[in-house]
């Protein structure tokens, strides 16, 4: 019983120890877990703005193609709807290169339709080389105000009249701001009135921030417009493959945090699983523990008082037996005979082997005799057979 309740203990000790495991398991997923499926959706949130705000440049991109390719087909063989001139307003952009227009009523506000700061970039980069090549050879001319006003229409969508006698020109229009002041004009509001002057023809007053105009060559104007159509395609290629490579990435993490969850819920599933089955171990091992040492100690309580009683008994035949043999002297006595008396003496039984593993042998005990009897009692039988390995033998399945 004493190894029964150690098994026993072993085994409570052994659940307890996955019990105790299978909690902070539990403990651990649980507290995981809100952080791994926050972390997923703050990324798939931030994933949505990256890929929304790839998408808007690439829309922004893709109608800057859309406007040079326009350009390039209005351009197509050089037609006489395709001459233009370049304009330079060196005191329009704070970069101090100066600012480039092309001087046709079709493509300037073509060209106003890019939208990308890149695609402006190329615009006015390549616009600047092909004005300072013109120039080279020949002297470029200054703008009147009227087509100083005439491009700033243009450029802004206003007309000349709105411009006229407003300050916005003097404002950079790649801000975007208007080209260049064209003087104020005054309002008379009093009685004291004259009759209405006749017309003036305009003044070809020139601005004090000059305008140049630079004779522009089409086939030039349609090369640089495909170097620039070139750029912006270059831009749009790029864009798209970050949108991919930030599609694909997303994917990635995404896929990893999934599976970081799904990896956390099977955990925390598992140790529910050992702590159920763990816990009902312990429970039960602790029960049976508790249930055999009860039982241990009433046995132990009675051994004790058997042991004694058995104990007495064996003291009070021992004290009748001593007094048998003085009553069997004390007979020899009165009838005269003097008789030497030695009662048989034998040792412990020692067990043999089994004569079976199972299904039932017999098991010889003997003991061997130390004194032998002289006129008094006789040996008792040296041998005692018992059974043993009453279990049944196992018996192997046959198919």
């Amino acid at each position: 019983m004493r190894m029964d309740v150690a098994s026993y203990n072993e085994k409570a000790a052994q659940a307890r120890s996955i019990v105790l495991k299978s909690q902070g398991i539990i403990s651990f997923t649980e507290l995981k877990l809100p952080q791994v499926e926050e972390a997923l959706s703050q990324h798939q949130k931030q994933c949505a703005t990256d890929q929304a705000a790839l998408v808007a440049q690439i829309g922004v991109v893709a109608a800057d193609l859309n406007v040079t390719a326009g350009i390039l087909e209005i351009i197509g063989d050089c037609g006489a709807a395709a001459q233009a001139a370049l304009v330079q307003c060196r005191h329009c952009a704070k970069t101090g290169k100066g600012y480039v227009m092309i001087q046709n009523d079709v493509f300037q506000p073509l060209i106003n339709k890019l939208k990308s700061a890149a695609a402006k970039s190329y615009l006015q980069t390549h616009l600047n080389q092909l004005y300072a090549e013109t120039t080279e050879d020949q002297e470029p001319e200054e703008l009147s105000q009227e087509a100083v006003r005439h491009m700033t229409a243009l450029m802004t969508g206003r007309s000349a009249s709105q411009l006229r006698g407003s300050s916005d020109v003097d404002q950079d229009p790649s801000d975007p701001e208007l080209l260049a002041s064209l003087g104020n004009e005054t309002n008379v509001t009093g009685l004291n009135i004259s009759e209405v002057p006749e017309d003036v023809a305009p003044a070809e007053c020139l601005p004090t921030n000059k305008c140049t105009l630079g004779k522009g060559s089409c086939t030039k104007i349609r090369d640089r417009f495909l170097y620039i159509q070139s750029g912006i395609q270059d831009m749009y290629s790029k864009l798209k493959s970050e949108l991919e490579q930030l599609i694909a990435m997303c994917n990635e993490v995404r896929i990893q945090k999934e599976n970081q969850i799904a990896d956390l819920n099977d955990q925390k599933r598992d140790a529910q699983t050992d702590l159920a089955s763990a816990t009902k171990d312990q429970v039960s091992s602790e029960s049976s523990s508790n249930t055999i040492a009860a039982q241990h100690v009433a046995l132990k309580a009675e051994y004790i008082k058997t042991m004694k009683e058995c104990c007495d008994e064996q003291n009070d035949l021992k004290s009748e037996m001593c007094a048998l043999e003085k009553i069997r002297g004390e007979l020899y006595k009165m009838k005269g005979e003097k008789i030497f008396i030695t009662d048989c003496e034998v040792s412990d039984f020692k067990s043999g082997e089994c004569s079976a593993s199972c299904g039932g042998g017999v098991l010889e005990k003997t003991r061997s005799i130390l004194v032998h009897p002289i006129n008094g009692m006789a040996c008792p039988p040296l041998t005692l057979k018992e059974s043993c390995n009453t279990q049944p033998c196992p018996i192997d399945c046959v198919v």
